[in-house]
């Protein structure tokens, strides 16, 4: 969870998508939208508030996040696969 009101490079969301974890910010957060896709594996959010109601309302379904953080981790390791990555950096540089 990351309620912020300004983050320009929050690293903390990246990582918790690698760990596998169910992640909630909010728009502010510059990035989030690369490592989270609302509703599957986390939540963004356009107030501390909203995401406070979210967070009270999914304690109670642990099955949800446990799907969530499962999402999470296939995301990391599709969308920033070490091959895709190097393939991009490659690209952007010679092409």
């Amino acid at each position: 969870m990351l309620p912020t009101t300004c983050d320009g490079y929050p690293l903390v969301l990246g990582e918790a998508a690698c760990a596998g974890l169910c992640i909630l910010t909010t728009n502010k957060a510059l990035g989030a939208f690369e490592v989270i896709e609302h509703g599957k594996n986390g939540y963004i959010f356009d107030s501390q508030a909203e995401l406070l109601e979210c967070l009270t309302q999914l304690i109670e379904d642990r099955e949800k996040i446990k799907l969530m953080k499962l999402n999470s981790r296939k995301l990391m390791e599709t969308k920033f696969s070490k091959e895709k990555v190097i393939n991009e950096y490659i690209d952007y540089i010679f092409k």
